[in-house]
């Protein structure tokens, strides 16, 4: 069933009415059915209208007759450390604003009293949807940037793992999707402000200009945040082949260390007639041997810097 809200003055708060006025109503969809009463009611364009019900349907706007449509995407939730986001159509009309978003809990009556101008001016609320959409996208930006910061200080006390390059996998996708849903939205906003049709005010354009500048902020936020990943991704790779190299370099001095002795007790260990066999002393030389030539082999080793 649809809802409609209305707010008549600036003092009262954003309340739930039964049915539509004949303006100044916020109306708000969120099924199928809500939506086929809504496009009846307000005798919208069926063919546009269902596109909404399109989980995989990117920002836009269109201009139809007597109405305006304007598609974004809002974020939902996040499934298994990815960002997934969902779309919703604001139909803007001379005298009422409709939302409809079929996939995502979106609640006119959440945004807040203190935001919502009075519902008489559609355009107006329109922007303050906007507005408190792009403030969202802030929020998990910044949610971002905290992650990547751990992950640096991570990087100077503990290996690399694969569970970190995983998250970096994930961090970049969430990035690219905000990218790509802001960039939608940003083209939108241009549109919004250059439609003659819509009426909005000198306030309202100022608004659209303020939203606009604070996307082209988060974009480039997004884009210093995905070359910020890329580098810590390079100090990972770079770090774990460095540590990869000096396991190598160990393994094989210690390779070496333990083939010298094996080659004096291969000798030793012939059946054949061989020097010293008889006298006691031997074994104790033999070994005493080896572990001499062990000790200088590795400090020669060591002083070439070979390890």
């Amino acid at each position: 069933m649809a809802e409609f809200y209305q707010k008549i003055t600036a003092q009262e708060p954003l309340h739930r009415i039964k049915t539509a006025q004949l303006g100044g109503v916020w109306a708000h969809a969120g099924t199928k059915a809500a939506i086929d009463e809504l496009a009846r009611h307000y005798e919208l364009d069926p063919h546009i209208v269902r596109d909404v019900c399109d989980e995989r349907e990117l920002a836009r706007m269109e201009n139809n007759g007597h109405a305006t449509y304007v598609f974004f995407r809002k974020l939902t939730r996040e499934y298994d450390g990815h960002a997934i986001s969902a779309p919703i159509l604001a139909v803007l009309l001379p005298d009422a604003l409709i939302t409809m978003s079929p996939h995502t809990a979106f609640n006119p009556g959440a945004l807040g009293d203190e935001l919502v101008p009075t519902t008489d001016k559609p355009a107006s609320v329109l922007t303050v949807v906007l507005g408190t959409l792009v403030t969202q996208y802030e929020q998990h930006i910044h949610d971002i940037n905290e992650k990547i910061k751990k992950l640096r200080n991570r990087l100077r006390t503990h290996e690399v793992s694969n569970d970190d390059f995983i998250m970096f996998v994930s961090i970049d996708d969430n990035l690219n999707h905000y990218h790509q849903n802001l960039d939608g939205l940003l083209a939108v906003m241009r549109r919004l402000r250059e439609n003659q049709q819509v009426g909005f005010t000198a306030h309202d354009i100022e608004v659209i200009d303020d939203i606009s500048l604070h996307i082209e902020q988060l974009v480039v936020a997004i884009k210093s945040a995905s070359q910020t990943v890329s580098s810590i991704q390079n100090a990972y790779s770079t770090i774990a082949n460095n540590r990869l190299n000096h396991r190598m370099k160990a393994l094989t001095v210690f390779t070496v260390l333990l083939t010298l002795p094996n080659v004096f007790y291969g000798m030793f260990g012939m059946n054949v007639s061989l020097p010293y066999q008889e006298e006691p002393w031997a074994y104790t030389a033999i070994v005493g041997l080896t572990g001499v030539l062990i000790v200088v082999i590795y400090a020669i080793a060591k002083r070439l810097r070979l390890f």
